[in-house]
């Protein structure tokens, strides 16, 4: 991934959170944007709402 980055790669993981991820493993990757899966962000808002 790094080679990727030098040579002006960027990274972006789709629909983060879904599936069998976890947040710690953000950790371990030089990454430039996630991408985060709707249903993560539907739970946030309705928790809000609340």
């Amino acid at each position: 991934m790094r080679d990727l980055r030098r040579m002006g790669i960027r990274i972006a993981p789709d629909d983060f959170g879904s599936g069998y991820c976890c947040v710690r493993y953000l950790r371990q990757f030089t990454i430039d944007k996630i991408k985060v899966d709707k249903t993560i962000v539907d739970d946030v808002a309705r928790a809000k709402r609340r």
